[in-house]
This record gives structure tokens, C-alpha cells and sequence, in this order.
């Protein structure tokens, strides 16, 4: 309960969005006379009166569906993000679009990469391996010895 009277209830509400809390719930004195609260969603901005008596189920599905919706979200953002070039020109020019890049890698270009990029790192080699049968680095032509996630740090 945020009950401070030296802030502005607008100036409260921004503060615990920005600290991320999922649920905001007020309550006026119109509310409590209705019996009511108007609850908040931070990540779509929905209204919803709801009666004191099913505050706490509500809740609970809406802290369901807010995960599941922030989950969609950050997945359907990840997988516009990455992406697997089939030379390196397209690595750099997806690298300069913000982009991550999937490639097969020899291990020993990371220096001449960034260079190239204007900064792009190794960020991950994930454990699953994919088989590199005739998989060739990038930027080097050697067998590659890995696949990696290239990105730049903003």
C-alpha cells in the first residue's frame, strides 16, 4: 500500500511500473463505498473493477495471464532477433541491424569478427551442439568447431 500524500497518485503509479510490479490495485473512497477496486494490468494497461470479494481469485488468474503474455512477448521478440546468415556480408549487415547471429564458428575468429562488425562478441555457444558435418566458419572458411550466437552490446 502506497499511502504517502507527499506524492501524486500518478507520480505513484509510474514509480511501481517502473519497479515492475505486475498488478496495480486502487482503491478510492467511491470504491470502498461500491465495494469495489479497480485493478491495473502494467502490461497491456486494462481496467477492471472487481468486487473486494473476488480480488484474490482474480489476481491469480491475471498474474497467469500476464506471464503467460510477457512470456509470448519475449519469445516472438527473440525469435525475430536471431538469425542464421549464409556468409559473412550478411553477418555484418545484420549485426548493423541489431540483429544476433546463429553462425558456425572455428573458435579463433572472435578478434577479426569484431573488428569487421565494429564489435560484435561471442555471447554463447549453446550446450545442445547441432552435428557440424561440412560446417565451415564464417569469416574464416575453416571447419568450424562450434555454433555461436554473435551479438554487439548497446
Amino acid at each position: 500500500m502506497d499511502d504517502r500524500n507527499e506524492y501524486s497518485a500518478g507520480w505513484k503509479f509510474n514509480e511501481w511500473e517502473l519497479k515492475g510490479v505486475p498488478i496495480r490495485i486502487e482503491i478510492g473512497p467511491r470504491d470502498m463505498a461500491n465495494e469495489q477496486v479497480i485493478m491495473v494490468r502494467r502490461d497491456t494497461g486494462e481496467k477492471l473493477n472487481v468486487g473486494f470479494k473476488d480480488v484474490a481469485r482474480t489476481s491469480k488468474k491475471l498474474m497467469t495471464e500476464i506471464h503467460k503474455n510477457l512470456f509470448s512477448k519475449a519469445k516472438q521478440m527473440m525469435e525475430e532477433t536471431i538469425v542464421m546468415p549464409d556468409d559473412f556480408d550478411e553477418v555484418v549487415s545484420a549485426l548493423n541491424n541489431n540483429k544476433i547471429v546463429y553462425i558456425p564458428y572455428c573458435m579463433e575468429c572472435e578478434d577479426i569478427i569484431k573488428d569487421k562488425t565494429g564489435g560484435a562478441k561471442a555471447l554463447n555457444y549453446p550446450l545442445n551442439q547441432p552435428v557440424l558435418k561440412n560446417k565451415k566458419c564464417l569469416q574464416c572458411g575453416k571447419d568450424a568447431k562450434v555454433m555461436c550466437y554473435f551479438g554487439k552490446s548497446y
